[in-house]
């Protein structure tokens, strides 16, 4: 009986602190944050940083280029930056696993063979102790080469969840794109 009772006291808790975490996630596209937009009728979407967001326009500061002011009518998607990131254990998981096969192949084909009964055991044991090491190897390197490259992770802010607010900032009078929670990761 207590062990359900400390089991269902775990999930509310758990369910309580998810909750929580969820709602103090930021949700204000404001100057300085890194969007990408899709415009109305172009097949192209411009990534940059946020310098201003209007009732009816947002002033973005492509990736290359001056800033360019874009009407708030003509976005048709908007995606928020979650900043670069590497991919170190994908690395290590294919490295490894690439590593496993080839050393394990090497391993076999290096075995001496003499023609005893006892070959068989050899090139096995050959193999086994050359697929650890090219694992190992291959963990490495590709550990090494997933951590250095870095993709940028977005969010789409469905356009159901833009909302325009108004507040005061260090410079005067702010109006800042913001969503809802519950962004989709893409």
């Amino acid at each position: 009986m207590l062990g359900r009772v400390v089991v269902l006291f775990g999930v509310v808790a758990m369910l309580i602190t998810s909750s929580i975490a969820w709602a103090q996630e930021p949700s204000v596209v404001v100057p300085g944050a890194r969007i990408r937009i899709a415009e109305l009728n172009s097949g192209v979407r411009r990534a940059g940083t946020v310098v201003a967001a209007g009732r009816d326009t947002i002033v973005l500061r492509p990736d290359q280029g001056e800033a360019v002011p874009i009407a708030t009518s003509r976005i048709t998607q908007l995606d928020v930056s979650q900043g670069r990131h590497g991919h170190a254990l994908k690395g290590v998981a294919f490295g490894g696993l690439a590593g496993l096969g080839i050393g394990a192949v090497y391993g076999y084909t290096t075995a001496s063979r003499t023609g005893s009964e006892d070959d068989d055991l050899e090139s096995i044991a050959n193999s086994l102790a050359w697929a650890g090491i090219g694992a190992g190897i291959g963990m490495l390197v590709g550990g090494v080469i997933g951590g250095s490259h870095k993709t940028e992770q977005w969010n789409v802010v469905p356009s159901s969840r833009w909302a325009l607010t108004a507040g005061g900032g260090r410079s005067g009078f702010v109006l800042a794109l913001s969503r809802s929670l519950g962004p989709q990761t893409r």
